[in-house]
Order: structure tokens, then sequence, then C-alpha cells
């Protein structure tokens, strides 16, 4: 067939057992002078073996590329972070203005006469720092500037609930005696229509104590207990030794420029005056006398645990957000390589 010019017999003959392995197999220098047929064949298949490797390349390339594009930002969003998260408290100027610099670097890398992908990289890279550091600030006012006022803070153990609360101004957490307790039976429930939540206040007491001592302890919560002499708030229902983390004004342990950002852990958010009107109905149903000092907070049994609770969930919250921000550039550089996949396609099949 060959001998014979038939083109068509030639290339079922050749597309069959001319090539093995990606190698042609007629080299023969010879062979493909004498026959102009047998010479294009050869030269046809070395083609395509190249075009094969070269696509290989470009594959491992573009997988190289699409690892930077999802890991470069992303792992500048966990290092900003994550230094946000353990440093922020320690040196606040040093990690924001850090921060800043680098990420002023990358934009004026991404300016540079280079490769686009590079920009791109560069300017993703930027913009995540920036994003690690704001999600990093939102946590620390959330949650982490709470937990530390509470490792800072005055801790007074063995304290009677019938001692006055002026002493106790700068206290983060009250350790109570052993017969200390929440009075469930002058409990009430206040709706606050600002804060969407039932307000709960019970009356914290001791053996010592009459209907004619004044009252300055009490503990809060939001939503755990019905309109009257119910409160099952934390830990009132459990027994055990009781103790309180303390509601504390907020320009007392941050900037009073920053002091709107801090969320508050004690209070869950809620405004002061709401909870001073929660605890103006008990007075005012329960007949409960007022002296000195109110002092709210969440009664707890074991206040260190709770304390490092509000740092595990600091943590939870930053992890989430880590995964979350991963998830994102991954889908972005799949959009970006099956993107440019079919914007080629379309390019070869113009051509």
């Amino acid at each position: 067939a060959l001998r014979r010019g038939s083109r068509a017999s030639f290339w079922i003959f050749s597309g069959a057992v001319l090539h093995m392995e990606g190698e042609p197999l007629l080299k023969t220098h010879l062979e493909c002078k004498r026959d102009p047929l047998l010479n294009a064949a050869n030269q046809r298949l070395a083609k395509l073996h190249r075009d094969k490797k070269e696509q290989l390349v470009d594959a491992g390339r573009a997988t190289l590329r699409g690892l930077f594009l999802v890991l470069g930002p992303s792992l500048c969003f966990v290092a900003a972070l994550f230094s946000i998260f353990f440093l922020y408290e320690f040196l606040p100027v040093n990690i924001c203005l850090g921060w800043f610099l680098l990420a002023m670097a990358m934009i004026v890398a991404s300016k540079l006469p280079q490769k686009r992908r590079l920009r791109i990289i560069a300017r993703l890279c930027a913009a995540a720092s920036c994003l690690g550091v704001v999600v990093g600030l939102v946590i620390y006012y959330n949650r982490l500037i709470s937990f530390y006022h509470f490792i800072y803070a005055r801790r007074y153990s063995n304290v009677a609930a019938s001692q006055l609360g002026d002493q106790f101004a700068d206290a983060g957490v009250v350790i109570f005696t052993r017969d200390s307790r929440v009075d469930k039976s002058q409990a009430v429930g206040f709706r606050s229509l600002s804060a969407a939540a039932t307000l709960c206040v019970a009356p914290i007491v001791d053996d010592s104590m009459n209907i004619r001592d004044p009252v300055t302890f009490f503990a809060i919560g939001t939503d755990c207990c019905d309109w009257r002499r119910s409160f099952e708030c934390d830990d009132a229902k459990l027994e055990g030794l009781g103790a309180g983390l303390v509601l504390t004004d907020p320009a007392r342990f941050s900037s009073p420029l920053l002091s709107w950002a801090v969320y508050d852990v004690v209070g869950q958010g809620v405004d002061r005056k709401e909870l001073d009107k929660a605890v103006a109905l008990q007075r005012s149903v329960s007949g409960t006398p007022s002296g000195g000092q109110t002092v709210l907070l969440r009664w707890q049994t074991t206040p260190t645990a709770a304390v490092d609770a509000i740092q595990k969930d600091g943590l939870a919250k930053a992890l989430v957000s880590s995964i979350m921000c991963l998830v994102i550039f991954v889908l972005a550089g799949l959009a970006e390589h099956f993107g440019l996949q079919r914007l080629r396609k379309r390019a070869m099949a113009l051509l």
C-alpha cells in the first residue's frame, strides 16, 4: 500500500504500527529519503510527540501557578490573623505597622514590570493580609480582650453576699463563700425591646442576710428565665461553690476610641442601662433594699474554665475564618484555571 502511494492505507498503517511508546518507528534516514510519504509520516509522529510533551509541561506549570495563587494569599491571611490573635495584646503598634508596610510592599511589587500572574498574586496577598488583620481585630475585640481582662483583673475570694459592692469595683472575678447562693425565688425577667431578649436578674444572698439587708450582687443572663421566680442561667442550676465574672465597663480595659468595638461577654452585648432597668424591676417587685454600688455578674461554679472558654471560642472563630478563606481562594483558583483553559480552546478553534 505504501509503494502504490495509497494515502488512506498509509495513514491506517502508520496509526496502527508506526508509533510505539511515543517514538516514531521509522528512524532510518535512507528510508525517509527514498519515500516522501514515509518521511512525512515520521515528521508528523515526531511533532505529535513534541506536542504531547509540551502539553504535559504546560499542565505542570498551570498546576504550580494555581497552587501559588491559592496558597500565597491563604498563608498571608492566616499569618496576619494569628499574629493579631497571639501578639496584638503585647505589641499592638508593631503588629499593625508591620502588616501595613508588608501590604504596601506587595502593592508596589505588583506595579513592577513582570509577569501578569505574579502581579495578580502580589495584589491578592496584599488584600489577604489586610483582610486577615481586620478579621483578627474583630475576633480580638469580640473575645480576646475580655479574656485578657479576666486574666489581669483582680480576683476576690471568700466574699460574702452581704458585703457591699463598693469595695469590689476593680474586680474581674469574685469567688463567694459556701453559704452564698442565687435566690431564684426573687428572680425576674425583663423584656428589653432594644436588646430583643429577656433579661434575667436574680439577687445573690447568704445565710446571714434577712429581708431588710441591702443586696448589691446580682446574677444576670439572657433568655434563661420566666417572668417570675425562675432562673436557669449559666451554672445557677448546679450545686457547689459559687463565683462570678463581673460585668465591667469596656472603657476600663480598652482604648476609649475603640471601646465601642468591644463585645461585652458578661452582658452578652446588652447595654448596661437595660440591665439596670431589669435590676430596678427586681427591686420594685420583690422589695429588695439597695445599698452601695450594684455588681452584676455571670454565675459560675468554675470561673477559670469559663475564662478559658472565652479564649477557645475566639480560637474556634479564627480557625473557621481561616478555613473559609482557604475555600474561597481554592474556588477562585479553580475558576481562573478552567477559565483560561476555555479561552485557550476558543482561541485554538478560531485558528
